[in-house]
């Protein structure tokens, strides 16, 4: 069964195309604002702060510090960016708006990425813990730090019998835990941008899926540019740059390809253009916001989203009649195609 002439199916592969473009022009803005504004270095900082520095709220048992005394205690996390396994990690290139809040030590980019092996190996060297040591309970105990970061360390310590080796394992476990809710957090931040990003570029480009669809619809010739250029695949592959910047540009490369096409996208006066906006009646403004807002919805799902939605539907209308399944081979292996009798001798 060949489905390659049915409209509707040729409208939904344009319009998953359509979106897939502004997702992931979305994406590159979204991108070039994290790296501008360093949010992930943010993030990794603020996960490991919850691990290395002292909490409000200490747990039941452990001594409140002095506050007088708590001045000279040491400070694991600038104790940590400041080794040299961390160091190492640094970007001393590029330039940020708003840099982390950092020590004063810092002269380039806290790092956005932390290996569970750097953290244990970094915080096993920083609290003495690097080589074999009699009592490693004593040796964590005696350390000048807040008294919530210890109990945390001595917990460890106990769960791993005071070895150093599986003290270490246990290390590396709790920073992926941690990293685990930091992944979290880094999400859902992005994802709030994501969805103002499609906000602004849908006002912005006036990217209706209620013009959009019926242009695709009533318009042969644009709904045939659209669905080859959607089948042919470019537009995934060339978002492969290596800067956000150059990403970012050929993300909008990518969607001014598409409004080349004949898709209906910007604010055009003519009353006669395809993506001119009225608000004459109650009905113009229904369908302007509901248009929107449906584009606002399909951005904000993000770009790999609609990349699997793409495929997907070209692959429904490429079909056809399926093959019949190849024979097994002696070898029992399905669909190996088994050689005819006289090529086999």
């Amino acid at each position: 069964m060949n489905l390659t002439d049915i409209p509707v199916l040729d409208v939904a592969i344009g319009l998953s195309f359509i979106y897939l473009a502004l997702s992931l022009l979305a994406s590159a803005v979204q991108e070039w604002i994290a790296a501008l504004l360093a949010l992930r270095s943010r993030t990794l900082e603020k996960g490991l702060a919850s691990m290395l520095v002292e909490n409000d709220k200490l747990l039941a048992g452990t001594v409140v510090p002095d506050p007088a005394a708590g001045a000279t205690q040491r400070n694991l996390l600038e104790d940590f960016f400041a080794h040299p396994l961390i160091r190492s990690l640094y970007n001393s290139s590029g330039r940020v708006l708003f840099k982390p809040k950092s020590p004063p030590w810092q002269n380039g980019r806290l790092p956005s990425y932390v290996s569970p092996y750097a953290f244990a190996a970094a915080l096993s060297d920083i609290l003495g813990a690097s080589q074999k040591v009699d009592d490693l309970e004593a040796t964590i105990g005696g350390l000048d730090i807040p008294a919530g970061v210890k109990y945390r360390l001595l917990t460890l310590v106990r769960q791993s019998d005071n070895d150093l080796k599986r003290f270490r394992a246990q290390l590396e476990k709790w920073f992926d835990d941690t990293m685990a809710r930091v992944s979290g957090w880094y999400k859902r931040q992005t994802q709030w941008v994501l969805v103002v990003l499609a906000l602004v570029l849908t006002l912005a480009l006036n990217a209706n899926s209620v013009t959009i669809g019926q242009q695709l619809y009533k318009d042969p010739t644009v709904r045939a540019a659209v669905v080859a250029q959607a089948t042919s695949g470019n537009v995934s592959g060339q978002t492969s740059s290596s800067t956000p910047t150059a990403r970012l540009n050929t993300a909008a490369n990518n969607v001014d390809a598409v409004h080349a096409l004949g898709v209906p996208l910007g604010w055009p006066q003519s009353a006669s253009d395809p993506a001119h906006v009225a608000f004459d009646n109650v009905g113009d403004w229904v369908r302007n916001l509901l248009g929107w807002i449906i584009t606002i919805g399909a951005v904000s799902l993000g770009a790999p989203f609609w990349f699997d939605a793409l495929s997907r539907l070209a692959r429904l209308r490429s079909s056809g009649k399926p093959e019949t399944p190849l024979p097994a081979s002696g070898s029992g292996k399905p669909n190996e195609r088994v050689p005819a009798p006289e090529a086999a001798a």
